[in-house]
C-alpha cells in the first residue's frame, strides 16, 4: 500500500497526505504570533480568540502549500537539513 507510510517517526499508518498535514501544522505554528497579531488587529484585542483558531489557520496554510506541491514539507525539511550542514 504505497499510500501508507511507516517511517518510524510517529506517523505509522497515516497516509502520506495526513503525514504532510501533520508536519505542515507543526511548521506553520511557528507563525502563531503573527496569526495572533492579525486576529487582534482585525477584531481588536478585546475579542476572545476562538479555541483552536491558530491551529486551524496553520492547517489551512499547510493545505494551501500542499495543494501546490504534495510533498512540500518533506522538501522543506530536506532543504533546512542541507542548509544546516553548510
Amino acid at each position: 500500500m504505497s499510500w501508507i507510510i511507516n517511517a518510524g517517526d510517529g506517523t505509522e499508518g497515516e497516509s502520506k497526505h495526513e503525514a504532510q498535514i501533520k508536519m505542515g501544522v507543526e511548521v506553520e505554528m511557528e507563525h502563531a504570533h503573527t496569526i495572533r497579531w492579525i486576529f487582534d488587529n482585525i477584531t481588536g484585542p478585546e475579542t476572545k480568540m476562538p479555541d483552536g483558531f491558530i491551529k486551524n489557520v496553520a492547517k489551512k496554510i499547510a493545505e494551501d502549500h500542499l495543494a501546490e506541491l504534495d510533498d512540500y514539507y518533506t522538501k522543506l525539511k530536506d532543504m533546512e537539513s542541507s542548509a544546516e550542514k553548510e
